[in-house]
């Protein structure tokens, strides 16, 4: 009988070591989501962020779950593009931007925001090389049932802090980008007001939000290019966006997805933010880091099932559809052609001027996170980080 006992218990004591090795990054993890009293973990040595990761046999590009889910949003990013750079000079001009905002299903769109937050996540060398020890340990189909079980449990899995930086830094930079267009077109419903055409009044109002509202239904997504596709397929670990800003996940990875030629950017010269998951959203983020594990294990290979309700997140797919209806909305009520620039200021890309703000795109994936202050301590035991709960605030 004793002898069974302390059998259990070396059992359980090298479980207990495993486990720990393995769940190192719970703490910083927790920090990101917006947990209590969590820190950020130890840093990898040179030599282990020198060593290669094995990659798993890939699917090629825009094959796997991550990258069909992908696709919508990078529709959108090559719009934002055309957005951005497009002379509007005139109604008809105006008119082919407009169109172009609401050849969307913005419901789509939420699912490419947590399928590009979940590729940059698998960028984390720390984080990938703790999954495939978690695979090594459990079994490749217990880990994955375990992460389909509880959208939570990445989240402890060593570098999963790191990974969910990398995650909310590229859905924040995408916020910027967004932004940076609809300041633009804020600008051009100001200073059309006073042009001939600008001042030009709308017709068949009713007839033309209807023509709109057809163009972005689910059933009529539109296709992404074969250039722009082969943009969207990043094997685990094999880019660094922290180094290369056109890397995916990077601050000018779109630019540089959409464009042809080179994308001349200058660095910036200040540290990145540090980012918390919103404390009543946080489930979008674990999410991206349950599917950056089923990526890094190449779950696409043999269980594409297991994807589909992570990339399923309520809120931002509700908050999707809003800005959506919100822009036809708009759109209906505008009796001056200068103020459908306004419309896609405010719903198709992202607007908020003082304490007014509306559902827009922007502002959909902005409400994921919330700037946070980095941990100032390298290092909590992990009974600590297991000990946490999730307080949210109302």
């Amino acid at each position: 009988m004793r002898e069974s006992v302390q059998k259990r218990a070396t059992g359980l004591r090298e479980w207990g070591l495993a486990m720990k090795g393995l769940m190192m990054g719970g703490a910083a993890a927790l920090a990101m989501a917006g947990m209590a009293s969590a820190q950020e973990v130890v840093a990898p040595t040179p030599e282990q962020q020198a060593a290669p990761v094995a990659q798993p046999a890939a699917t090629g590009p825009a094959h796997g779950p991550l990258q069909i889910a992908l696709e919508p949003y990078a529709v959108y990013q090559q719009d934002v593009t055309t957005l951005r750079d497009a002379n509007i000079n005139s109604v008809s001009t105006l008119g082919t931007m407009v169109e172009l905002g609401a050849s969307h299903h913005y419901p789509a769109l939420a699912k490419g925001v947590i399928a590009y937050g979940a590729l940059a996540a698998a960028q984390s060398p720390t984080f990938v090389r703790a999954v495939r020890d978690a695979e090594a340990y459990f079994g490749r189909q217990g880990l994955i049932l375990q992460l389909t079980r509880d959208s939570g449990y990445a989240r402890n899995l060593r570098g999963s802090g790191e990974a969910g930086q990398l995650a909310m830094g590229a859905i924040n930079h995408d916020v910027a980008r967004i932004d940076r267009v609809a300041r633009r077109f804020t600008e051009i419903y100001r200073t059309n007001s006073g042009t001939r055409w600008g001042r030009t009044a709308t017709t068949n109002g009713a007839a033309r939000v209807q023509r709109l509202a057809g163009m972005g239904t689910a059933t009529n997504l539109r296709p992404v290019t074969a250039s722009l596709a082969a943009r969207l397929f990043a094997a685990p670990a094999s880019q660094s966006p922290a180094a290369d800003a056109t890397a995916l996940g990077g601050a000018y990875f779109w630019d540089a997805a959409t464009t042809s030629g080179a994308v001349t950017y200058q660095a910036s010269a200040t540290p990145p933010q540090y980012w918390r998951a919103d404390s009543m959203r946080f489930r979008a983020i674990d999410s991206m880091l349950s599917l950056a594990a089923l990526h890094a294990l190449g779950a696409e290979t043999d269980r594409p099932e297991a994807y589909e309700p992570l990339l399923n997140d309520q809120l931002l797919s509700n908050c999707m559809a809003a800005a959506q209806s919100g822009y036809l909305a708009c759109q209906g009520s505008t009796g001056r052609e200068h103020e459908n620039a306004f419309c896609l200021a405010k719903h198709a890309l992202g607007w908020a001027e003082g304490d007014v703000t509306v559902n827009s795109v922007a502002l959909c994936i902005a409400r994921l996170t919330e700037p946070g202050v980095a941990p100032a301590v390298n290092y909590t035991p992990f009974a600590t980080a297991t000990s946490a709960v999730v307080t949210p605030t109302q």
